[in-house]
């Protein structure tokens, strides 16, 4: 078992970890059971940013990514946005917590990441910077509470999602 501040983790094979108490933290609760890979840094840059030492920004990032996934692949885009952006204001949030000097720069990069991958969750981003330079306001609006949210149980993963 691997202790990394609040979180509470197992290894599950190579750089994946499994959370074993739920985490909470600026505004996205984690549920127990859940699998991530920590941040994923290409290997030739392990030398100046170890991806294993920002597990907390990576859980809830790769949760609420998880979870706008999800919406994305059944066609809903409003609710997959609103995932994206809660889960990189978090990551912005935490990195700065953790390291300051790197925050902005992991930051645009999942965005650039983002825009790529799901480009019909993209309306409106420019307009949503200001909230992101303003500072986190917790859940955004018109998202709906983690127990009301709908979850897509077909793809049969631990996750729930």
């Amino acid at each position: 078992m691997i202790y990394a501040n609040e979180l509470v983790l197992t290894p599950r094979g190579k750089r994946r970890f499994e959370l074993i108490q739920p985490f909470a933290r600026l505004g996205i609760t984690v549920p127990a059971g859940f699998i991530f890979d920590g941040a994923s840094i290409p290997r030739v840059l392990w030398f100046a940013f170890a991806p294993f030492e920002y597990l907390i920004s990576s859980v809830l990032h790769d949760y609420g990514y998880s979870r706008a996934e999800n919406y994305y692949e059944r066609g809903k885009y409003t609710l997959a946005k609103e995932w994206f952006d809660r889960a990189d204001t978090a990551f912005l949030h935490a990195l700065k917590e953790d390291d300051r000097r790197v925050a902005r720069l992991f930051y645009n990069a999942v965005r650039v990441y983002r825009r790529i991958k799901f480009p019909k969750a993209n309306q409106n981003i420019a307009k949503n910077a200001a909230h992101f330079s303003a500072g986190f306001k917790g859940q955004p609006t018109g998202a709906k509470p983690l127990r009301d949210c709908e979850f897509n149980s077909k793809k049969g993963d631990k996750n729930g999602i």
